[in-house]
């Protein structure tokens, strides 16, 4: 990725606070009787330690109508 150069250019060291935007997803396993029951039940057990967390950098999340993350809504699929 190319990064714009912000600064002057002394060569002395100085603190930064540098933030990344990330995008990602939490997948946790739940039993429910339907999808709103999972999806709920998944809100409850975020932070588990049986969490499965997925997550990319991006330099943007988003370019004008263009959205770079890989996931944006919630899924909800039925383990068999």
């Amino acid at each position: 990725m190319k990064r714009k150069k912000k600064g002057d250019a002394t060569g002395e060291l100085r603190n930064y606070r540098v933030s990344i935007p990330i995008a990602g997803s939490v997948t946790v396993y739940v039993e429910a009787t339907s999808e709103d029951e999972a999806t709920e039940k998944a809100w409850e057990k975020i932070g588990d330690d049986d969490a499965e967390v997925e997550w990319e950098a991006h330099e943007h999340i988003a370019t004008g109508n263009a959205l770079h993350a890989s996931m944006n809504d919630i899924e909800v699929d039925l383990e068999d």
